[in-house]
């Protein structure tokens, strides 16, 4: 270990909330400044947007302060038993060397939503991450020069923020957060490390630098790499040619291409950069007797799908906010033709507000149901369910083509719900084109930000999915950005037609945004 990473972690790892604080500071007030600033100056912030504002205080302008929040706390009517407590506590740190005052800038945040659209919901979240960044950054370096610190957070007794600002004469528009109260130490003995859960319980380790190739501009996981069949028990499963020839391909031609993956007596397990392992079972059609959806397969489209929603292989959004599309975080989900509903689950891990699944009613659903309850952890499981759904089926008038059903409800009490419509290897028959873009409008959010994702491989054939584009603007959607991508993540243009053989094509699969056509 490098001595600059060990000291840097030895700060880290030693500091803590130390009260027992006095006015003798072992260093100066103008390196206490320095400090101060080289902090503010180093700390990052999403999209460069620098909404912490900070003051320091030293001395008699740090015993104001606390002198203040203790007037005010006398008033806030608090019971005289919580008060009693509180007033040593504001004595204590009046009696320190300092306090920083930790703040976010309102006026800061909707500048930066003005200029970000695409992400504005999200800086709201982002300022408290910057916050956390200061306030722990300026607690490691005070400590690391052998002051003591605390965070406080006396804002919350009313009247404190804005007598704050009246003293000090500080904008309106900014948010106090924190204090961090800091001073000399009056012991030399830290207090002792709090006991934390094992590692076993908050981080997961993947070793994936064996799956790894190189692939313009970015390394990239090639896609089949990320799935692993495993039968349910050790027994020998009976398995059809096409399944024995299947499963061979990647050993006997290594440029072959496997596009599916699964077995109704198989368990797949997708490996995930960052959400680790995810175990999925797949619709099992004898159960149901129906072959015709192709449900009983994971396809190449729907990996990609959940590559690109979970935001890996590269796809992060960059500085000029490409990508964005592709962020689920907070927005609510529509998964179309779900089969085993991996996207979908992804999509709340990544940290979906809502996400529903559906698919023909005729699919079965309890392989949805485990693969739900063994991978969504219970307090998220209340953000992901399932609906079945005919496309093109919105039984809202008397007119429409489909009389009323079960899968009516969902359309007639949810128009215009989602912000990101997901359907991945949903295209292979053209007669129901029309139907699954009506779908889509149907439950496109209205607004401007609004996108359906799509992800399709070629086994069907190029001109269907041309035929796909056709008809999807026709029905009044229009593509945002679509190109092709092979399973080792090289890209190229989209083009209707190309004159190459089965085998290359089957390689290859379509990415694309849509968004509603402005009329």
């Amino acid at each position: 270990m490098q001595a600059s990473t060990s000291a840097y972690l030895e700060a880290v790892k030693t500091r803590r909330s130390i009260y027992a604080l006095n006015k003798n500071s072992p260093i100066s007030d103008e390196r206490i400044e320095q400090l101060f600033h080289e902090v503010i100056l180093a700390s990052p912030s999403a999209f460069n947007s620098q909404t912490t504002r900070a003051v320091l205080l030293l001395n008699e302008e740090h015993e104001k302060f606390w002198t203040m929040v203790a007037k005010i706390g006398e008033n806030s009517g608090w019971p005289e038993e919580m008060l009693s407590r509180q007033r040593g506590r504001w004595e204590m740190f009046r009696k320190s060397k300092g306090s920083i005052l930790l703040f976010e800038s309102g006026e800061s945040i909707e500048k930066n939503q003005k200029n970000y659209p695409a992400t504005a919901k999200l800086f709201p979240e982002w300022s408290q991450h910057h916050h956390g960044i200061h306030a722990v950054t300026l607690w490691t370096t005070l400590e690391a020069e052998g002051l003591g610190a605390n965070l406080q957070h006396n804002q919350m007794i009313s009247g404190v923020d804005e007598e704050t600002k009246k003293i000090w004469n500080l904008p309106g528009d900014w948010i106090q957060y924190a204090q961090l109260v800091f001073g000399g130490l009056e012991s030399k003995e830290l207090p002792p490390a709090k006991d934390k859960l094992p590692l076993t319980e908050t981080t997961r380790t993947f070793d994936l630098a064996f799956a790894f190739k190189e692939a313009s501009p970015v390394l990239l996981m090639r896609l089949t790499d990320r799935i692993q069949t495993v039968f349910d028990d050790d027994t020998e499963q009976p398995l059809g040619p096409e399944d024995i020839f299947d499963d061979a391909l990647g050993s006997l031609f290594t440029d072959g291409v496997k596009d599916q993956h699964g077995h109704p007596s198989a368990t797949i397990l997708y490996k995930s950069a960052k959400y680790g392992v995810v175990k999925l079972k797949v619709a099992d059609p004898d159960a149901t007797g129906d072959w015709k959806l192709f449900a009983h397969w994971l396809w190449n489209a729907g990996l990609k799908m959940a590559v690109m929603v979970s935001q890996e292989d590269g796809w992060q959004t960059n500085q000029d906010n490409k990508g964005w599309q592709w962020i689920v975080s907070g927005e609510t989900v529509l998964e179309l033709g779900c089969g085993a509903g991996l996207p979908g689950m992804i999509s709340v891990l990544a940290g979906a507000q809502e996400v529903k699944l559906s698919d023909h009613p005729s699919a079965s659903t309890a392989h949805l149901e485990h693969n739900l309850t063994t991978n969504i952890p219970p307090h998220s499981r209340r953000r992901i369910s399932y609906t079945a759904h005919i496309w093109g089926d919105f039984y809202t008038s008397p007119r429409s083509c489909f009389p009323p059903n079960q899968t009516s409800t969902f359309s007639i009490n949810h128009p215009h719900r989602y912000t990101r419509v997901l359907a991945a290897d949903t295209y292979w028959r053209p007669g129901q084109h029309a139907n699954l873009a009506r779908s889509m409008l149907h439950f496109l959010a209205l607004e401007e930000r609004a996108r359906v994702l799509m992800t399709a491989g070629f086994h069907t054939g190029r001109r269907v999915l041309a035929s796909w584009f056709e008809t999807a603007e026709k029905e009044g959607l229009e593509v945002e950005e679509v190109w092709e991508e092979d399973g080792d993540g090289r890209g190229r243009q989209w083009r209707a037609e190309r004159e190459e053989g089965f085998e290359e094509e089957k390689r290859w699969m379509v990415v694309a945004v849509m968004k509603r056509r402005q009329r």
